[in-house]
């Protein structure tokens, strides 16, 4: 008996383990979900500029304008911009890792600076995933980044942009490049697509925490938890856009033991994206080395597509 027991339990751990669920949303919802997505509230905005920082390489400025908000108790967008010394930059548009890379971003944006590139960094509200609420307030916080992206790109009245970003501030960065025809070109590291496959299959202990706090709180098992995920976020995910990324101007950088986002999270969005360059690294989310170098291959990419 204690036998069946053992091989009982055998078999259903190695049955959870890297669970692969499909959902096939009705096509008149998944038309609705991109229209939602593409439309943004255009509007004039008045930001407050302060100055943080100067020195020989670059400008630090504080942009500040009323975000399109409506989620969170913070209703100002907030963006930090490089810009260097020199005319008719290329300007990039950055996402943090979702609420918890400021100090990261600050770090590693004068590196683009210095490569000739103004940086227009997208401060995120809240970490994406919270687990006191539940995934329709991640997506809501997904869209309002990006619109407030798009409305300062608005503002600051350029043709074309390239677009940047570092884990879950990659999925910014790849729905920016899907819905809006002025990124011209873009690069995302240790990041990817489909975002109920990165909750449901990470093996990062806050995600874990999150997902199984939520499902707990929701008295959902993981297939139902799976399809409420990939139903509410459909509209803010890369792969319901990288259709329109033009494979030949973005990067693609990820890594084979990724424990935050699962590496068939990047291959979908790679597939969906047209099989852009892509680039396969050996070591966990974002090691140190790897940042330097993942930041070293986009910012050539982005050169070569901008310059």
């Amino acid at each position: 008996m204690l036998k069946k027991i053992a091989v009982l339990g055998l078999l259903l751990s190695l049955v959870g383990c890297g669970k692969h669920y499909e959902h096939v949303p009705k096509e008149k919802d998944v038309l609705e979900r991109k229209v939602n997505a593409l439309i943004y509230e255009k509007r004039v905005i008045n930001p407050s500029l302060k100055s943080l920082e100067v020195n020989e390489d670059y400008s630090l400025d504080e942009i500040v304008f009323r975000s399109v908000s409506n989620s969170y108790k913070n209703k100002e967008a907030v963006v930090h911009y490089y810009s260097g010394r020199g005319q008719n930059r290329p300007v990039i548009i950055a996402f943090t890792p979702m609420g918890v890379g400021e100090k990261f971003m600050r770090e590693k944006s004068p590196y683009f600076a210095k490569r000739g590139f103004d940086v227009a960094c997208i401060k995120t509200k809240h970490a994406f995933l919270w687990h006191e609420y539940d995934i329709s307030f991640s997506a809501k916080l997904m869209k309002e980044a990006v619109d407030d992206a798009r409305v300062f790109m608005d503002w600051l009245g350029k043709k074309e942009y390239a677009t940047f970003g570092l884990s879950f501030g990659g999925i910014g960065a790849a729905l920016l490049a899907g819905v809006d025809p002025r990124i011209k070109a873009g690069g995302i590291a240790f990041s990817g697509g489909d975002i109920a496959e990165m909750i449901m299959n990470s093996h990062n202990s806050y995600v874990k925490k999150y997902r199984e706090y939520r499902m707990e709180k929701e008295c959902l098992n993981e297939r139902q938890y799976f399809d409420q995920v990939k139903r509410i976020c459909a509209s803010v995910d890369p792969l319901t856009y990288a259709g329109n990324i033009n494979p030949k101007n973005f990067l693609i950088i990820y890594s084979a033991f990724d424990h935050v986002i699962p590496s068939q999270s990047t291959r979908r969005l790679y597939e969906a994206a047209g099989k852009p360059d892509m680039i396969k690294l050996y070591n966990v989310h974002y090691a140190f080395f790897q940042r330097r170098y993942a930041m070293g291959k986009i910012a050539d990419k982005l050169e070569k597509v901008m310059k």
